[in-house]
């Protein structure tokens, strides 16, 4: 398929190259991973394979990056996914503080609305992410209009399938319990790390250097004692990131109780029209109903 397209080069990395690629007869845009196999150990190429098998899969969601095919050409993968044309969240924060400007409210609110959202969609179909982070969250503007989407499943586990063990993600949105038995409410930490973030714009915990001992220091900091409290005028956000990144697991605040708050269904009626959410009033009530089909 590369060959029916023009393309450019957005992004390297140890694992290969992601391409834009414009279809020369249709003119539609989308995103190639380029994965060389060859190179990786056993380990690596069993994330992405099973980042391929994900998106291969039933997982389909308004704020999920997606899928639209996938070739193994030789030991190269190549995913071929949607495209969002404004980057990154990592992107899209390095840009507003260059400008010495801050997220709105109500942009800090749909990042939150999406993430929250699409993992109670995930975590019904008993996939947990493990790596949330900036740069896996997506934006697109299309037609005015600021969408969100999380991306690369590569880490993500079916914790029917397998007890979740393995130590993955990256240092600084780890969860606490990272080290020992965990399960889905690891998401929700990290998504309270990426809102102290969006918040104020640097993280409760930076890593000095990459080592063991620096991991470890990070580890035994947020394990310890709660983040470095922050200076927002926002602050009912401010309290659901308290919430979310409450040490004790079963004190964490959960998508299925974030969706209950009374401010939080306000909020979607107050961004319903701007950044189009009706979506999310129906797939919540399909989503409940599902759950309380399982019991």
């Amino acid at each position: 398929q590369l060959e029916q397209c023009d393309y450019d080069i957005i992004g390297e990395g140890s694992q290969g190259t992601v391409y834009l690629c414009t279809n020369k007869q249709s003119n539609q845009r989308f995103v190639v991973k380029e994965v060389e196999l060859g190179q990786m150990s056993a380990k690596e190429k069993e994330l992405v394979l099973n980042e391929a098998h994900l998106y291969q899969s039933q997982l389909s969601h308004p704020n999920l990056i997606k899928y639209i095919n996938s070739e193994l050409s030789g030991q190269n993968l190549y995913l071929f996914m949607e495209y969002a044309n404004s980057g990154t969240l990592l992107d899209f924060l390095k840009n507003l503080s260059e400008q010495n400007t801050v997220l709105r409210e109500q942009e800090i609110w749909l990042v939150l609305l999406s993430l929250m959202h699409v993992l109670r969609y995930l975590h019904s179909e008993n996939y947990i992410h493990r790596d949330i982070k900036p740069d896996n969250v997506f934006m697109h503007q299309e037609n005015g209009v600021l969408k969100v989407f999380l991306g690369d499943l590569g880490m993500s586990k079916n914790i029917l399938q397998q007890k979740p063990t393995t130590i993955v993600g990256t240092w600084e949105f780890q969860a606490p319990e990272i080290t020992r038995n965990y399960g889905k409410e690891i998401d929700f930490w990290s998504v309270g790390i990426v809102l102290y973030l969006m918040l104020s714009f640097r993280l409760p915990v930076m890593r000095a250097e990459s080592s063991e001992n620096e991991k470890n220091r990070i580890r035994k900091l947020i394990s310890q004692t709660e983040l470095p409290p922050i200076e927002t005028k926002y602050k009912e956000l401010n309290e659901i990131m308290k919430q979310l990144t409450k040490i004790k697991v079963e004190e964490r605040l959960t998508a299925n109780q974030f969706f209950e708050m009374k401010l939080v269904k306000q909020k979607i009626e107050e961004l319903e029209q701007t950044y189009q959410l009706g979506y999310m009033k129906s797939l919540l009530t399909k989503l409940i109903f599902k759950l309380f089909k399982q019991y």
